[in-house]
This record gives structure tokens, C-alpha cells and sequence, in this order.
């Protein structure tokens, strides 16, 4: 009866067309027998994907670790270095002309009769005929003003600076004599002569910039040479380099991620241009405008901006250790953030090597923390840049950034 006939569902034995009445799973079928590409489902995007490193894995925060140690290192190395190039070039001489082939020579730290003995004693003929000896380098002063230098000798010793005498103290036996001198603030040539004709000797080199009394020209003043004095300037004079570099870098680490999220961001809206080089212009214009005015009110130890965070409200934290009293402008978040930022600091300044409370320290730690506000600044514009983009176009998602730019 052909009334009651069923009539053949080609969907079910497949052999309708492909899309017209067939199921998704056949017509996926069909199309993969045909050869066909199959796009896979677009995978939603992560916003905290862990960091990939091209050879090793490595977490952020024991770079970070790595990063402190190291220049905390590199400065307490190189303060080393310079700290040992201290004192004078010395010559002795077992005679007391200044005649020969010095008997000894070295650098010699201080001009000190202790310095006299341990020299004198390697050179065996000078104990009965006498001997003399010369100092010559550099004295580093800090200040223009007018010192007083005071030669203290038996036999007898002079004191050039700067190619000129200006203590001589030519009596035999032991003598005392005091000169006053103008010097400008800076480097200056100093030298010493001395002369013993036999038997007991003294020799002490004082110097005061005051009306106090003197006292004896410690290391840290006498170079050898000006390379070692420009040496000293670059690794020790400036040791808050060195710390700085290391939170550079601390810096870097931090915000690396970051900026590789972007990157990728970027690659999978590849068919999108025009929205990435809006994105990265929001991104830069933010830095920009946020960056211009980094170093305003510095190098004053207190600002002109009242809700900043100062450097010391982090030591203080630290000293603290974190507990208690949170009545400070940001959550302890921020202060975490900059401890671990200033952690090459903290560990140059329980060495010794730098004062965080000097003046280029100080601004140092002020420029590092208000360079990650501005890096957080940028990080913002870009996470309202992603939540634009999960609600609405990324036409709209700019828009919704340019208003924090």
C-alpha cells in the first residue's frame, strides 16, 4: 500500500547530501573522509599562564632570588676591589739621600711609625747608617675649605701637595710643625719625604678641616694613582650602582611576564592588526604619560606628592617585619612588592657598602618605587584593555583603556 509506505530517512543511512537534513556528526563524517580541515574549537584565553622559557623552566620568583644575590655580589666585589687600592706608592731607601735602587718599595696604607718599622725591618743596613723614604700618590678631599696639616718626625720630613711645600719640618730630632692650606674640593698630588740619619725615628701625618684637633689621614683618603682614585669613584664612591642594577633587574623580572602575555595576545588576534597596534599604543602612551614626570620633587627627602610612599615606610616595614600598625597609605601588598624590588639595597647596606639614607641612595630607592607604579599603571590599562574584550569589541575594549590613559 503505497499510502502507508514509510518513506527512507536518508539522514539516518547518510546518503542525503551533507548539511541538508543529516546530522552534525555525519556531515563531520563526511567531511573528514573528503579530506577536509577541521578547524578545533578556538581555546578560550588565559590570563595567568605560566612563563615558558625557551630551554629550562624556571619560576619567576627564584630568577628574582638569583637576580638579588647576584648584584649584591657584583657590589660588595667590586667595592672590594676599589677598597684595596688605598694608600701611597712608597719607596725606601737604605741611605739618606734618596740614592739607588730603593731597598723596599710597596703602597703603603697610612704614613705611620709603624709603617717605618715594618718596611725598615726588610731593609737590614739602613737600622745603623740611616735610610730615607718617599710617599707620593693622591689625597681625595670632599669639600673645599681650609686644612691644617701637622708633620710630626725625627729626624726630619717635608710635605709637598700639589707640587708645592707646605710643611717643612727640616730640625733634627723630634719636631712638630703645623701648616694651614686652601684646597678645593677634589683630587690633589701629595708627597712625603723623609730622612733618618741613624738610631731612633718618628714620623706621623695628621690633618684636620676644622678648628678641631687633628687626627691621622685615614685610608680611604690616599691613592696611588688617579686611575686608582677614578676606580674607587666609579665602584665605591657610587656604590649604590651596583644595588641599583640588581633591582634593574628584579624589575625586569617582574614585569617579563607580562609583557610576553601581551606579545601573545597579539599573535592570536593576528587577523585583528589594527586592534594590536591600538593596543600597543595604548600601552606606550600610558608609559609615556605616566613616565615624564618620574623624577618630580627629587632629590628632596620628603616630596610634594602627600599620598607617596617613601622609602623609608618600607625599611620600617622590614624592621617591623611586616606586622602591626598598618595605618601607611598602600596594603602590604605594595610594601612586599618593594622590599623584594629593594632587596639588593638591604643587602649592600648590612654589608656596609652603601647608606640608604644618603642622598643618591635615597633618590635611587624613590625613582625604583615609583617606577613600578608606572609599570602598574600600564598594567591596568591593560586588564581593562582584556575585560573590554571578554563583554564587548575590541573597538569598545580600547575605548574602554584610552579612558584610563
Amino acid at each position: 500500500m503505497l499510502a502507508g509506505r514509510i518513506p527512507r530517512d536518508d539522514t539516518r543511512t547518510g546518503a542525503g547530501p551533507p548539511g541538508v537534513g543529516a546530522s552534525a556528526h555525519q556531515s563531520h563524517a563526511v567531511a573528514t573522509r573528503r579530506g577536509a580541515a577541521v578547524r578545533p574549537r578556538a581555546r578560550p584565553e588565559c590570563l595567568l599562564e605560566p612563563v615558558e622559557w625557551r630551554f629550562v623552566r624556571v619560576s619567576t620568583t627564584t630568577i628574582i632570588g638569583l637576580v638579588a644575590v647576584i648584584g649584591a655580589a657584583c657590589g660588595l666585589g667590586a667595592a672590594g676591589v676599589a677598597g684595596s687600592r688605598h694608600g701611597l706608592v712608597a719607596r725606601y731607601y737604605s741611605n739618606p739621600e734618596w740614592t739607588g735602587a730603593p731597598g723596599a718599595e710597596g703602597r703603603d696604607q697610612r704614613i705611620t711609625t709603624g709603617a717605618l718599622d715594618e718596611r725598615v725591618m726588610a731593609i737590614p743596613e739602613a737600622a745603623d747608617g740611616g735610610f730615607s723614604a718617599r710617599w707620593q700618590g693622591f689625597l681625595q678631599v670632599d669639600r673645599s675649605a681650609v686644612y691644617r696639616f701637622t708633620v710630626v718626625a725625627e729626624d726630619v720630613a717635608w710635605l709637598y701637595l700639589d707640587g708645592r711645600l707646605r710643611v717643612n719640618n727640616g730640625a733634627y730630632g723630634p719636631s712638630e710643625q703645623t701648616a694651614a692650606v686652601s684646597l678645593e674640593a677634589g683630587l690633589h698630588a701629595i708627597e712625603v719625604a723623609f730622612v733618618s740619619h741613624g738610631g731612633d725615628y718618628t714620623l706621623e701625618l695628621l690633618w684636620a678641616d676644622g678648628p678641631g684637633p687633628v687626627e691621622p689621614i685615614t685610608t680611604d683618603r690616599l691613592f696611588p694613582t688617579r686611575t686608582a682614585w677614578r676606580a674607587y669613584d666609579a665602584l665605591w664612591g657610587q656604590a649604590y650602582l651596583w644595588p641599583l642594577t640588581g633591582s634593574l633587574f628584579i624589575f625586569v623580572g617582574f614585569w617579563w611576564w607580562p609583557l610576553r602575555h601581551v606579545a601573545r595576545h597579539c599573535d592570536t588576534r593576528a587577523d585583528e592588526p589594527d586592534a594590536n597596534r591600538i593596543l600597543w599604543l595604548l600601552l606606550a602612551t600610558s608609559f609615556l604619560l605616566s613616565v615624564v614626570a618620574i623624577g618630580w620633587g627629587l632629590p628632596q627627602p620628603i616630596t610634594w606628592a602627600p599620598d607617596e610612599l617613601h622609602p623609608i615606610d618600607v625599611t620600617d616595614a622590614v624592621a617591623q617585619r611586616f606586622s602591626g600598625g598598618w595605618h601607611l597609605k598602600y596594603p602590604p601588598v605594595q610594601l612586599y612588592l618593594l622590599t623584594t624590588l629593594y632587596a639588593p639595597f638591604f643587602v649592600a647596606q648590612w654589608f656596609g657598602v652603601v647608606d640608604l639614607t644618603a642622598d643618591l641612595t635615597h633618590t635611587a630607592l624613590f625613582m625604583l618605587a615609583r617606577l613600578m607604579s608606572v609599570a602598574m599603571a600600564v598594567g591596568t590599562v591593560y586588564v581593562v584593555y582584556l575585560c573590554g574584550l571578554q563583554l564587548y569589541t575590541s573597538r569598545r575594549a580600547g575605548l574602554a583603556a584610552a579612558a584610563l590613559v
